[in-house]
């Protein structure tokens, strides 16, 4: 590990590098922020119209009817309307019409893959699942048109849906760079015609990390769990304001079968709430930004009592971001969910690192990105960025020259040997605008009043972004965190410098 020290000030101030950590920022979404976003099949766009590089299996084609060629052309098969018949005739005129789904134990595969995409909250009927069912029962025909047909265009809208965004970037003020590109549908049908096992190339396209498989699990929990209800789940109500750990009330077995999807609370007393109850719901609430206290108030009963298909929704709507992300993960990264402002460090495929953090208020909201971390700084100064120094801190220094001291912060003019600080008395701050605040430096201090505490996480990005320490801790133990100007403030920062230094 390389360490540079230097000191500034009189206070001891160093910076860390490290290995490579990398940074992904608002990639999860609260419940219902994609209603209404996606996409019908045909809003993909045409396909690129270059020609596929297969080589041609030898001989002619099995297909001796006029059906599969007509039903290609039409983009219609025995009724059944193509999602890109574009692709599936040019990929099939480069065959010379030869089937590829002629492996009876492979499509089945294939179609266990593609009928089990609710787990993944993607709606199957695109996926031509009851049609195919009926194609594969009874004798299995390698010259069946319809089930050549029907099977590969399910295969292309499968590989769409879990590769890439079906939504605008620029529809949910996002850069497209940050995203990761739906698979061409092109190469993946050649994938597939190349693939010795096709249902397992389909599956390594679903993000293959921790994060997403604990939400796939919880999904298919609460569809479980929905499922035997039959129906809405009545209400809790536990007669009381406050539920206590230790007390007792009828409804505690509900309460217990409310929390085994996600928290697996431990089977107890039918009526006490006991301390593994107590200890999932302690979970429960770290998990919503509350109190995590184990008491069961107004606001963590409310959350309880959320429909499951709100649930529900909100894990799919993250599922759906987590896919857009570049799955060429490092060993180790970190997310940061604006929504819910909690940070997650993973490494070799488990979370580590769990914890609250402040992020952007309304008016200065964080912005997502993905960025590597360059290193840690301790003990750091901070710099107003001009934007600040414009918004907040003019009008202030127009009222009171003397707000700068008050904050620790040193005005400066130049750089380096030409650097000199200046009196904020000795500026005339009702005259001073964009131009001139440009050449003025406001630098505070290192130590406990400064804005970015101890520590301060670096990562290149355009937007200035990092991860620091904060002198308002309070605001962790508040259920709404959202009081940064973009910036990303962190409850234990020491724990996240660790996480990135440790080699």
């Amino acid at each position: 590990m390389f360490l540079s020290f230097q000191r500034e000030r009189q206070t001891p101030r160093f910076a860390a590098r490290t290995r490579r950590v990398l940074v992904m920022v608002g990639f999860f979404c609260a419940s219902g922020l994609l209603t209404g976003l996606f996409t019908p099949a045909d809003a993909y766009g045409t396909p690129d119209s270059k020609a596929l590089p297969f080589t041609a299996p030898p001989g002619p084609s099995l297909f001796q009817s006029t059906l599969f060629r007509t039903a290609l052309l039409a983009g219609t098969v025995d009724g059944v309307s193509l999602n890109d018949p574009v692709t599936m005739e040019r990929f099939y005129s480069a065959r010379h019409d030869k089937p590829l789904w002629t492996d009876r134990a492979e499509t089945m595969a294939v179609l266990d893959v593609l009928a089990d995409g609710w787990t993944h909250g993607l709606n199957t009927t695109s996926y031509h699942i009851d049609r195919l069912r009926q194609e594969t029962t009874g004798t299995f025909q390698i010259d069946n048109a319809v089930l050549e047909l029907l099977l590969s265009d399910a295969v292309i809208r499968y590989g769409r849906d879990v590769t890439g965004m079906r939504v605008d970037p620029k529809s949910i003020r996002q850069k497209e760079k940050y995203w990761r590109q739906p698979f061409d549908s092109d190469d993946l049908l050649r994938n597939i015609a190349e693939s010795d096992n096709p249902a397992a190339f389909l599956k390594s396209l679903t993000p293959q990390n921790a994060l997403y498989d604990q939400m796939r699990g919880t999904l298919i929990r609460l569809t479980e769990k929905e499922n035997r209800q039959g129906g809405a789940a009545r209400p809790l109500d536990f007669g009381t304001p406050y539920l206590y750990p230790g007390s007792r009330a009828a409804q505690i077995p509900a309460l217990r079968e409310r929390l085994e999807a996600s928290y697996d609370p431990q089977t107890g007393p039918a009526i006490l709430y006991d301390d593994s109850l107590a200890s999932a719901v302690t979970q429960f609430q770290k998990a919503h930004n509350l109190e995590p206290d184990g008491v069961i108030g107004p606001q963590t009963l409310a959350l309880l009592n959320r429909d499951t298909a709100e649930q529900k929704a909100q894990i799919i709507a993250n599922m759906e971001r987590m896919r857009w992300l570049d799955q060429n993960f490092p060993e180790k990264y970190i997310m940061i969910n604006i929504p819910s402002q909690r940070l997650w460090g993973v490494e070799k495929g488990k979370v580590s690192l769990d914890m609250p953090v402040v992020v952007g208020m309304t008016s200065r909201p964080t912005k997502s990105f993905r960025a590597e971390v360059t290193g840690v700084r301790f003990n750091p100064t901070w710099t107003v960025p001009l934007n600040l120094k414009m918004q907040d801190f003019l009008p202030r220094l127009r009222e009171n020259p003397d707000y700068l001291s008050g904050k620790g912060i040193e005005l400066i003019q130049g750089y380096g040997k030409n650097a000199i600080t200046l009196d904020p008395r000795s500026i005339d701050w009702d005259n001073i605008g964009w131009r001139d605040m440009g050449k003025l430096r406001m630098v505070q201090t290192p130590g406990p009043h400064n804005a970015l505490g101890r520590v301060r996480i670096l990562m290149q990005n355009e937007y200035d972004i990092y991860m620091h320490d904060t002198n308002h801790p309070e605001y962790f133990t508040r259920t709404q965190r959202t009081y940064s100007s973009g910036c990303v403030r962190l409850s234990r920062p020491e724990d996240v410098a660790r996480f990135v230094l440790d080699s």
